[in-house]
C-alpha cells in the first residue's frame, strides 16, 4: 500500500535566513561586477543603496510578521530581524561617510559570514552523504581565507589591488549560491529516498498483516474441525454406552 500520507518535512523552516543568505549573495556579486566595471564610483553611494535596501527590507518583515501572523509560531523571529535591519538601515543612510571610509572591513566580514555559512552546509552536506560535500567544502576555506586577507590586509594584496577585493566578493557570491543549491537537490532526495523506504515498510507491514490474519483464520478452521470431531466423538460413546444398557 503506497502511503499517500507521507507529507514531506519542511527542510528549509528557517525562510528569513535562506532570503538573508540569497539576497547578500546576490548582493555581493552586484556589487562586485559594478565595482570592477566602474572603478570611479564612489563607495559612498553604494552606503546608500544598502542603507535604503536594510530599511525597506525590515519594513517588509515587519508588515509580514503581523500580515502573516507569524506570531503564532514559536521559533519565528522575523519581527525582531525586521527591527534589527530598520535600525541598521538607518545608521547606515545617516553615518554614510563613515561606513566609505571603512567599507573594505565590512566587504570582508560579507565574505566570512558567508564562508561560515557554507560550512554549515558542508556539515549538512556531509552528514545527508551528498558527493557535494567537498566542493563546498573548499568553497567554505577559500572564502574564510580570503576574508583574513581582506580584515587583515596580508601582504597589502587588497590594498594594492582592488580588483582582487571585488573578484573575491562575486566568487563568494557565486559559490554561496552553489553551496546552497547543492543542500537544496540533497535534501530533495534524502525525503524522497525517505519517502520510498516509508512505502517499502508499509507494504512489508501490510504482507505480514495479511499473513498473520491467514493464519490465524487457518487456525480458527483447525480448531473448528477438532472441536467438531471431539463432539462427534463423544456422541458416538454415548451411543455406544446405551445400547449397552438395552442389551443389559
Amino acid at each position: 500500500m503506497k502511503n499517500d500520507k507521507y507529507v514531506k518535512p519542511n527542510e528549509n523552516p528557517n525562510i528569513v535566513g535562506n532570503i538573508a543568505i540569497i539576497f547578500t549573495s546576490i548582493i555581493m556579486i552586484l556589487l562586485g561586477l559594478v565595482l570592477i566595471m566602474c572603478q570611479q564610483v564612489k563607495m559612498i553611494y553604494f552606503c546608500y543603496g544598502a542603507g535604503g535596501c536594510l530599511l525597506l527590507w525590515g519594513i517588509w518583515l515587519i508588515s509580514r510578521y503581523f500580515l502573516r501572523r507569524e506570531f503564532r509560531q514559536t521559533t519565528n523571529y522575523g519581527f525582531s530581524f525586521g527591527v534589527l535591519l530598520v535600525i541598521l538601515g538607518a545608521v547606515s543612510l545617516i553615518r554614510s561617510k563613515e561606513i566609505a571610509a571603512s567599507i573594505p572591513n565590512y566587504m570582508g566580514l560579507m565574505v566570512l559570514a558567508m564562508g561560515v555559512v557554507m560550512l554549515q552546509n558542508t556539515v549538512q552536506l556531509k552528514n545527508l552523504e551528498g558527493k557535494t560535500w567537498i566542493l563546498s567544502l573548499i568553497f567554505s576555506m577559500s572564502a574564510c581565507f580570503a576574508s583574513v586577507m581582506i580584515l587583515l590586509d596580508l601582504w597589502k594584496v587588497m590594498s594594492r589591488w582592488p580588483v582582487a577585493l571585488y573578484a573575491t566578493l562575486i566568487a563568494t557570491g557565486a559559490c554561496s549560491l552553489l553551496s546552497l543549491i547543492f543542500v537544496a537537490i540533497r535534501t530533495s532526495k534524502y525525503h524522497k529516498s525517505v519517502a520510498v523506504e516509508l512505502d517499502r515498510y508499509m507494504e512489508e507491514g501490510d504482507e505480514w498483516f495479511e499473513g498473520l490474519q491467514s493464519f490465524r483464520t487457518s487456525s480458527e478452521d483447525d480448531s473448528d474441525i477438532v472441536k467438531g470431531n471431539v463432539e462427534e466423538s463423544s456422541v458416538d460413546e454415548g451411543t455406544d454406552n446405551n445400547s449397552d444398557i438395552f442389551e443389559e
